[in-house]
């Protein structure tokens, strides 16, 4: 019979390669079809409320500054977004070689490099 042995602490697992960052999911709704409802119901508003053309012009260019605004922002953050992509690392569990081990009812146990076994024989 061999000498029990302690199972050595944990290995350090190696690395993987970084992966790159998942796309974005695409959003319920495109955004092509919100302006375009938005737009639809923005001219059924100014029907509605008697618009002239000089108050419709007014707000087309109001509505476009607003719009330049949201895209340059919008652009801003995107710009400034430098976060790394992500780093997996794939978990390799160390096992113990096949040997007998010391069992904590004072007996040791044969570990067949894959699970204990039912084998056992008392200290010597």
């Amino acid at each position: 019979m061999t000498q029990p042995q302690q199972p050595s602490p944990g290995v350090p697992t190696p690395m993987a390669a970084p992966q790159a960052r998942p796309s974005r999911s695409a959003p319920l709704i495109p955004h092509w079809i919100v302006v375009v409802i938005a737009g639809g119901l923005l001219v059924a508003y100014m029907t509605a409320n008697n618009f002239t053309g000089g108050e419709a012009v007014g707000v087309a260019i109001i509505l476009g500054i607003g719009t330049i605004v949201v895209l340059v922002i919008r652009a801003l953050v995107r710009l400034g977004d430098k976060r790394p992509a992500p780093i997996v690392v794939n978990a390799v569990v160390a096992q113990a070689p096949p040997g007998w081990y010391l069992d904590p009812q004072g007996v040791t146990r044969w570990f067949d490099g894959q699970g204990w076994t039912e084998q056992v024989q008392p200290l010597r």
